[in-house]
Protein backbone atom coordinates (compact mmCIF):
# COMPACT_ATOMS: atom_id res chain seq x y z
CA UNK A 1 0.00 0.00 0.00
CA UNK A 2 1.40 3.53 -1.03
CA UNK A 3 1.25 6.53 1.32
CA UNK A 4 -0.70 9.44 -0.20
CA UNK A 5 1.20 11.83 -2.03
CA UNK A 6 0.45 14.96 -0.46
CA UNK A 7 1.45 18.70 -2.39
CA UNK A 8 0.53 22.15 -2.08
CA UNK A 9 0.95 25.56 -3.72
CA UNK A 10 0.04 28.96 -2.90
CA UNK A 11 -1.61 31.39 -5.18
CA UNK A 12 -2.06 35.06 -4.55
CA UNK A 13 -4.54 37.24 -6.61
CA UNK A 14 -4.27 41.00 -5.46
CA UNK A 15 -5.77 44.14 -7.27
CA UNK A 16 -6.03 47.47 -6.30
CA UNK A 17 -9.16 46.96 -4.40
CA UNK A 18 -9.28 43.12 -4.01
CA UNK A 19 -6.97 40.88 -2.18
CA UNK A 20 -7.59 37.33 -2.37
CA UNK A 21 -4.85 35.02 -1.63
CA UNK A 22 -5.83 31.29 -0.89
CA UNK A 23 -3.92 28.32 -0.43
CA UNK A 24 -4.40 25.00 -2.22
CA UNK A 25 -3.36 21.18 -0.79
CA UNK A 26 -3.85 18.27 -2.80
CA UNK A 27 -3.65 14.88 -1.58
CA UNK A 28 -3.72 11.99 -4.20
CA UNK A 29 -4.77 8.42 -2.91
CA UNK A 30 -3.46 5.04 -4.40
CA UNK A 31 -5.18 3.92 -7.54
CA UNK A 32 -7.89 1.24 -7.57
CA UNK A 33 -8.72 1.94 -4.10
CA UNK A 34 -11.47 4.77 -4.93
CA UNK A 35 -14.23 2.92 -2.27
CA UNK A 36 -12.03 1.85 0.13
CA UNK A 37 -9.83 4.98 0.17
CA UNK A 38 -12.87 7.49 0.22
CA UNK A 39 -13.40 7.38 3.72
CA UNK A 40 -9.80 7.57 4.43
CA UNK A 41 -9.88 10.58 2.13
CA UNK A 42 -12.30 12.48 4.39
CA UNK A 43 -10.65 11.60 7.27
CA UNK A 44 -6.85 12.66 6.37
CA UNK A 45 -8.58 16.12 4.94
CA UNK A 46 -10.65 16.64 8.78
CA UNK A 47 -6.96 15.68 10.24
CA UNK A 48 -5.13 18.51 8.18
CA UNK A 49 -8.03 21.00 9.22
CA UNK A 50 -7.74 20.10 13.07
CA UNK A 51 -4.00 20.62 12.62
CA UNK A 52 -4.45 24.07 10.26
CA UNK A 53 -6.65 25.55 13.26
CA UNK A 54 -5.02 24.69 15.97
CA UNK A 55 -1.33 25.60 15.16
CA UNK A 56 -2.62 28.44 13.65
CA UNK A 57 -4.35 29.91 16.65
CA UNK A 58 -1.28 28.92 18.94
CA UNK A 59 0.82 31.69 16.90
CA UNK A 60 -1.51 34.17 16.00
CA UNK A 61 -4.66 35.97 18.35
CA UNK A 62 -7.27 34.33 15.57
CA UNK A 63 -10.00 32.44 16.35
CA UNK A 64 -10.30 29.10 15.80
CA UNK A 65 -13.77 29.45 14.21
CA UNK A 66 -12.50 32.23 11.58
CA UNK A 67 -10.14 30.19 10.22
CA UNK A 68 -11.96 26.88 10.73
CA UNK A 69 -15.01 28.90 8.57
CA UNK A 70 -11.68 29.79 5.60
CA UNK A 71 -11.22 26.09 4.79
CA UNK A 72 -13.05 24.16 2.37
CA UNK A 73 -12.58 19.61 2.23
CA UNK A 74 -13.25 17.91 -1.04
CA UNK A 75 -13.13 14.56 -0.87
CA UNK A 76 -13.71 13.59 -4.79
CA UNK A 77 -11.12 12.32 -7.26
CA UNK A 78 -7.95 13.90 -4.89
CA UNK A 79 -9.09 15.08 -1.93
CA UNK A 80 -8.63 18.88 -2.07
CA UNK A 81 -7.76 21.27 1.23
CA UNK A 82 -8.94 24.31 0.40
CA UNK A 83 -7.71 27.87 2.19
CA UNK A 84 -9.50 31.11 0.79
CA UNK A 85 -9.84 34.31 2.12
CA UNK A 86 -8.81 38.11 2.03
CA UNK A 87 -7.10 40.20 4.47
CA UNK A 88 -8.47 40.12 7.76
CA UNK A 89 -8.94 43.32 9.54
CA UNK A 90 -6.93 43.92 12.68
CA UNK A 91 -10.13 43.84 14.79
CA UNK A 92 -9.99 40.31 14.69
CA UNK A 93 -6.93 39.77 16.58
CA UNK A 94 -6.02 41.26 20.20
CA UNK A 95 -6.20 45.14 20.43
CA UNK A 96 -6.79 47.44 23.75
CA UNK A 97 -8.23 50.46 22.55
CA UNK A 98 -6.29 54.16 22.90
CA UNK A 99 -7.71 56.66 24.98
CA UNK A 100 -8.35 60.58 24.00
CA UNK A 101 -6.40 62.80 26.52
CA UNK A 102 -8.38 64.76 28.95
CA UNK A 103 -7.81 68.11 30.87
CA UNK A 104 -4.19 68.74 29.73
CA UNK A 105 -3.36 64.90 30.30
CA UNK A 106 -1.67 62.90 27.44
CA UNK A 107 -3.90 60.46 25.84
CA UNK A 108 -3.09 56.48 24.96
CA UNK A 109 -2.81 54.98 21.58
CA UNK A 110 -4.46 52.51 20.41
CA UNK A 111 -2.34 49.04 20.47
CA UNK A 112 -2.45 45.89 19.00
CA UNK A 113 -0.89 42.34 18.38
CA UNK A 114 -1.42 39.77 15.45
CA UNK A 115 1.03 37.22 16.57
CA UNK A 116 1.20 35.72 20.43
CA UNK A 117 5.06 35.83 20.36
CA UNK A 118 4.94 39.93 19.65
CA UNK A 119 3.87 42.03 22.93
CA UNK A 120 0.74 45.12 22.05
CA UNK A 121 2.45 47.68 19.55
CA UNK A 122 1.17 51.63 19.60
CA UNK A 123 -0.51 52.45 16.42
CA UNK A 124 -0.32 56.18 15.73
CA UNK A 125 -3.93 57.72 15.14
CA UNK A 126 -5.61 54.60 15.37
CA UNK A 127 -9.67 54.13 17.42
CA UNK A 128 -12.45 51.84 16.79
CA UNK A 129 -15.72 52.26 15.41
CA UNK A 130 -18.22 50.15 17.49
CA UNK A 131 -21.15 50.74 15.04
CA UNK A 132 -18.89 49.27 12.30
CA UNK A 133 -17.92 46.07 14.01
CA UNK A 134 -15.79 47.48 16.09
CA UNK A 135 -13.17 47.67 13.07
CA UNK A 136 -10.05 49.70 13.29
CA UNK A 137 -9.26 52.92 11.47
CA UNK A 138 -6.25 55.08 10.99
CA UNK A 139 -6.19 58.92 10.29
CA UNK A 140 -4.62 59.94 7.38
CA UNK A 141 -1.70 62.71 7.08
CA UNK A 142 -2.74 65.47 4.40
CA UNK A 143 -0.72 63.97 2.09
CA UNK A 144 -1.39 60.35 2.29
CA UNK A 145 -4.96 61.16 1.27
CA UNK A 146 -4.43 60.54 -2.43
CA UNK A 147 -3.47 57.42 -1.35
CA UNK A 148 -6.73 55.90 -0.72
CA UNK A 149 -9.25 54.83 -3.04
CA UNK A 150 -12.71 56.64 -1.44
CA UNK A 151 -10.61 60.17 -0.52
CA UNK A 152 -11.22 60.08 2.72
CA UNK A 153 -8.63 60.68 5.33
CA UNK A 154 -8.86 57.34 7.04
CA UNK A 155 -8.12 54.13 6.43
CA UNK A 156 -9.71 50.51 7.55
CA UNK A 157 -6.42 48.63 9.31
CA UNK A 158 -5.76 44.85 7.80
CA UNK A 159 -3.48 42.63 8.28
CA UNK A 160 -2.84 38.63 7.08
CA UNK A 161 -5.28 36.67 5.44
CA UNK A 162 -5.53 33.05 7.06
CA UNK A 163 -4.06 31.53 3.82
CA UNK A 164 -1.00 32.90 4.57
CA UNK A 165 -0.95 32.48 8.05
CA UNK A 166 -1.28 28.49 7.25
CA UNK A 167 1.04 28.37 4.02
CA UNK A 168 3.76 30.62 5.32
CA UNK A 169 4.59 28.38 8.13
CA UNK A 170 6.63 25.21 6.94
CA UNK A 171 6.14 23.47 10.36
CA UNK A 172 2.63 23.94 10.51
CA UNK A 173 2.42 22.38 6.63
CA UNK A 174 4.65 19.60 7.95
CA UNK A 175 2.69 18.84 10.57
CA UNK A 176 -0.51 18.82 8.38
CA UNK A 177 0.83 16.28 6.04
CA UNK A 178 1.80 13.90 9.14
CA UNK A 179 -1.83 14.13 9.95
CA UNK A 180 -2.95 13.14 6.56
CA UNK A 181 -1.00 10.46 6.45
CA UNK A 182 -1.19 8.87 9.51
CA UNK A 183 -4.63 8.91 9.47
CA UNK A 184 -5.23 8.48 5.98
CA UNK A 185 -3.11 4.87 6.72
CA UNK A 186 -4.69 3.82 9.87
CA UNK A 187 -8.42 4.25 8.36
CA UNK A 188 -7.57 2.67 4.99
CA UNK A 189 -5.87 -0.34 6.87
CA UNK A 190 -9.12 -0.23 8.91
CA UNK A 191 -11.22 -0.22 5.58
CA UNK A 192 -9.38 -2.68 4.15
CA UNK A 193 -9.51 -5.68 7.03
CA UNK A 194 -13.59 -4.73 7.06
CA UNK A 195 -13.91 -5.88 3.94
CA UNK A 196 -11.50 -8.74 4.22
CA UNK A 197 -13.78 -9.74 7.12
CA UNK A 198 -16.62 -9.22 5.45
CA UNK A 199 -16.10 -11.07 2.71
CA UNK A 200 -15.66 -14.49 4.11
Amino acid sequence: MTEPFITFYVNYYEGSRKYDPHLNISIFRPDGMKKLARRAMTRALQSMRKVAVSNTVREYFVSAAKVRSSITLSAGDKGTFQVRGARLGLHNFRFTPGRHGRKGRKGTPLKAAVRRDKGLTPIPRAFRVKKWGNSLWQRLYDGEVESVPHGFPIKFLSTLAVPQMIGNNPDTIGAMKDAAEEMFSKVLKHEISRALGGAG
